[in-house]
């Protein structure tokens, strides 16, 4: 993938709409958070192959916890990599691990603008609003589909339109046209790797 432009990372930071976003009691305040699984759509529309990892593993192989039940984690989006950290806030048993993984995540995307709004003290700052995409734009789009010839082109393109293309309808029309021209080309390349792999033959 080429090197990720600041207009597909600054698509992380757009605020997630008032249905994404939960309430959190916290003795006398109630925090506002947005859960794993939105964090995770929108890590998906910028980057479909976002991962992370830990930062250390322990000698059972597992992800190692520190002395806290906490997780540091590596978080990589658009090829950027950066630090996080998470806890299950004194859970215990198998889900305290699954709540300080999904803690640790979102804790690494704040630190690329996710719901950077509800996590900042401070009033954030506006991140404006995509243009609308014209009919024109859309078409355009759709040509380039039809003609890129490589997966790894395909993914940059996705990103783009994810950062750019503000319309969900046409955003994910755009996304699905990408999904199958992805699979056509793969299905293509495996059948030609096999034909080139078969044996020729040889008239007597």
């Amino acid at each position: 993938m080429t090197e990720p432009t600041f207009t597909e990372l600054a698509a992380l930071r757009v605020p997630f709409p008032p249905e994404q976003i939960d309430q959190l009691p916290k003795g006398r305040v109630t925090l506002s958070y947005v859960g794993h699984a939105h964090v995770t759509a929108r890590l998906l529309d910028v980057d479909p192959l976002w991962h992370w990892e830990p930062v250390a593993f322990g000698e059972d192989g597992l992800p190692r916890l520190d002395s806290n039940g906490g997780l540091w984690i590596y978080l990589t989006i658009c090829g950027v990599t950066r630090l996080g950290y998470g806890h299950a806030d004194g859970d215990q048993g198998l889900n305290a691990t699954k709540e300080a993984i999904g803690d640790a995540i979102r804790n690494a995307a704040m630190r690329f603008g996710v719901a950077l709004d509800l996590w900042a003290k401070d009033k954030p700052q506006v991140v404006p609003t995509p243009p609308k995409t014209s009919p024109e734009e859309r078409k355009t789009y759709l040509v380039e589909i039809d003609s890129t010839d490589t997966v790894n082109e395909l993914r940059d393109l996705y990103s783009r339109i994810t950062a750019r293309v503000s319309d969900e309808t046409i955003r994910e029309e755009l996304q699905s046209r990408i999904t199958k021209r992805a699979k056509g080309l793969e299905a293509l390349e495996a059948k030609n790797a096999k034909k080139s792999a078969a044996p020729e033959e040889v008239n007597a």
